[in-house]
């Protein structure tokens, strides 16, 4: 009887850590997780900074380049007005 205790005692602590914490009985299934969770997470990260760029090139045009030309248009529009009259 006490030996079934005993037994018992020993089996807990591995049961109970088991129970908290249950750990994953394939490892390569894990690395592959990991694995695809970093390149997941890089591609995002890449898609981001493509964005980012794209904005700023976007904002950047629309407030340097597309000002100059209009003032270009207007410029040369004033020019050919003042040789028409």
């Amino acid at each position: 009887m006490s030996w079934e205790i005993s037994a018992r005692r020993s089996e807990q602590p591995e049961n109970a850590a088991w129970f908290c914490c249950p750990r994953s009985p394939n490892k390569m299934k894990t690395n592959m997780n990991l694995r695809t969770r970093r390149t997941l997470r890089l591609l995002l990260l890449l898609l981001l900074i493509v964005l980012v760029l794209s904005l700023k090139i976007l904002f950047f045009c629309s407030w340097t380049v597309l000002p100059l030309c209009d003032n270009f248009i207007f410029f040369s529009s004033l020019i050919m007005y003042q040789y028409v009259l």
